[in-house]
């Protein structure tokens, strides 16, 4: 026999299964912004992925594109047009923390998609089930905490494309796959 308590909290958890997901995508968001940040405070970026990146933001800003930490172009070395992109945004923060942090927000959003596709499939409280195995999955919370990667940050749109993809929806497959 279910106790009343554990059918009201299941009630609670069905009705507000969307807020929860928000609030979890948010004290991921803080949760890992405040680490990544104290990492860099503290000098505790190692390799030069960060400093790579970053500079290439400050120089394309500039109009520039030759990078003297890896002493050539960087599109001779990985093509990444999603810094095109993400360079309005740099304009308006130029600090290595701004990548760290549209990082973090590229990482837990991948959660939605994951909710969306595990509610479709199984149910509500499954998708939220989901989510929280998404967001505290060891990798993830490693590459987050590991430098900068332009390349990391389709691993949103890739869950969305799977996701117009398993509703046939296939104009917007076709858009986040090319994403």
């Amino acid at each position: 026999v279910q106790s009343s308590f554990s059918i009201m909290l299941k009630s609670f958890i069905q009705k507000n299964c969307s807020k929860i997901v928000l609030v979890c995508v948010l004290s991921y968001i803080v949760f890992f912004s405040f680490v990544t940040f104290k990492k860099f405070d503290n000098f505790r970026y190692f390799d030069y992925d960060l400093a790579t990146y970053g500079q290439l933001f400050w120089e394309l800003l500039r109009g520039k594109t030759y990078l003297s930490i890896i002493e050539m172009n960087p599109w001779g070395n990985h093509f990444t047009p999603i810094i095109l992109l993400l360079l309005p945004i740099y304009a308006l923060f130029q600090a290595p923390k701004t990548l760290l942090f549209i990082q973090t927000v590229f990482f837990a959003s991948g959660a939605l998609p994951v909710y969306l596709l595990a509610k479709k499939n199984v149910d509500k409280i499954f998708g939220l089930v989901f989510v929280f195995a998404y967001l505290l999955y060891p990798a993830l919370a490693y590459v987050n905490l590991f430098e900068f990667h332009p390349n990391a940050l389709a691993i949103p749109f890739l869950l969305f494309a799977i996701y117009y993809f398993e509703h046939k929806e296939f104009k917007k497959f076709f858009i986040f796959s090319l994403l």
